[in-house]
């Protein structure tokens, strides 16, 4: 019994300890540096028929724009981290070529995106951009018959989390 009081003890001081250690560690600490934008690409190819959804090829992602590998494939979209096209972006590009009537179909856009997205740039013939606030083109939507979108609105604000984009009709 006096053994498992000093084991108590013990945890108690040490855990008192390790707290006000920490507090006054974090409290004298430089503050971290700020992350720099990230940028990614992804590369989907356009669904068969019978597919509900675009198959993703590749993702890459790095510090700057420079850190990503170079792609031959077809520039798509640009989402943009904040409004008037700022901050980290994401490129969804496409290996089949540019956007027709069918066009390419996302139903899951990649953690961090889905709640970051705030503005976009289409390009290569995709003048029609749906979004959903639920993955798998569920809950909400919006559309735009626009190539570039400098904010998405409150709705779909750091909530674009499925989209499909196509060229006219």
């Amino acid at each position: 019994m006096r053994k498992l009081a000093m084991i108590a003890a013990t945890a108690l001081t040490i855990g008192g300890l390790g707290t006000s250690a920490l507090t006054s560690a974090q409290a004298s600490a430089p503050p971290a540096p700020a992350r720099k934008a990230m940028h990614c690409t992804v590369v989907l190819k356009k669904p068969r028929p019978g597919q509900a959804s675009s198959p993703v090829v590749s993702q890459t992602c790095g510090d700057t724009k420079k850190d990503l590998r170079a792609l031959d494939d077809t520039l798509l979209i640009t989402l943009y981290q904040h409004a008037d096209y700022g901050g980290a972006s994401l490129e969804v590009k496409g290996q089949d070529g540019p956007c027709d009537k069918a066009g390419y179909k996302f139903p899951v856009v990649p953690w961090p995106w889905f709640e970051m997205v705030s503005s976009f740039r289409a390009t290569n013939d995709c003048h029609w951009t749906s979004a959903w606030s639920e993955f798998n083109f569920g809950g909400g939507t919006d559309g735009w018959y626009a190539q570039n979108v400098p904010y998405v609105g409150i709705f779909l604000n750091d909530n674009f989390r499925s989209f499909t984009i196509r060229g006219l009709p």
